[in-house]
């Protein structure tokens, strides 16, 4: 059975592109573009017949400019992926990879420093369970926040992106309560690849269209249809690209290794 590898890249990089200048996936890591170091192991394995590189529409002929050649010769196809949200685009991807992909992998463009140990523990966890996700557990101490703000005594209702990032998208307002310290026993910080019968991931995504679900992960669409899906062993270096901090970051890895 093939596989097709479906790699993202079409989110707005709005906290990355605003500081920088430039999409993140595109961004220099150690002489190549973050998009291609991310699909680089794949391209070394026998059994993965399609690649799909899902840009936005509005970047798609700039993409092409720059990088189309590059695509063309590593069999790399480039489409046309969706701003408003990955579901979608995962959607257009799967319609675009060959008919003999009977499993496909998802990856986020914007994770460059994917190993083939990690995408082999991967491929053959889901060769046991029929799904299957890389995962490192959560060291850190998690807690839940107050859902308002309070600011000088006054509580205000905030808004739903501020309440997450703060309102300057970077951090929680200062002022704002704990409200609860969660146990962090059994959670795992889910990463990409993750890999799917071809088939159930095409139905779980038409069962997220139809209900109009919101998921963070192809793994959470799958898990909507009430499918298992396995955890394999991530690596905490695996990291995923979202603001200039997380590129230095990745270059500092690439450099140790």
């Amino acid at each position: 059975m093939g596989v097709g590898v479906i790699l993202p890249a079409a989110g707005a990089s709005q906290r990355f592109g605003a500081a920088a200048g430039t999409s993140k996936v595109e961004a220099d890591l150690g002489g190549r573009p973050v998009f291609l170091r991310a699909l680089e192991p794949f391209l070394e394995r026998a059994d993965v017949a399609g690649i799909v590189l899902a840009v936005a529409p509005e970047a798609l002929e700039s993409f092409k400019a720059r990088w189309g050649p590059q695509l063309a010769f590593r069999g790399v196809e480039l489409r046309t992926g969706a701003s408003e949200g990955r579901a979608e685009t995962v959607r257009r991807g799967l319609d675009a990879l060959p008919s003999d992909c009977d499993r496909v992998a998802v990856h986020d463009a914007a994770r460059p420093l994917v190993t083939g140990d990690l995408v082999e523990r991967v491929w053959s966890c889901a060769a046991r369970h029929g799904a299957a996700v890389p995962g490192v557990p959560v060291a850190g101490t998690l807690k839940r926040a107050q859902p308002e703000n309070r600011v000088d005594g006054a509580e205000a209702e905030s808004d739903a992106l501020d309440a997450l990032l703060g309102p300057d998208g970077d951090a929680p307002p200062s002022g704002r309560f704990v409200h609860e310290t969660i146990d962090r026993t059994d959670l795992y910080e889910i990463q990409t690849p993750q890999l799917f019968d071809r088939r159930v991931l095409a139905r779980a995504y038409e069962h997220v269209a139809a209900r109009g679900i919101g998921v963070t992960d192809d793994a959470g669409a799958v898990e909507g249809l009430g499918e298992p899906v396995a955890l394999a062993e991530g690596e905490r270096r695996n990291l995923k690209i979202t603001t200039p901090e997380d590129l230095e970051l990745a270059r500092a890895l690439l450099r140790a290794k």
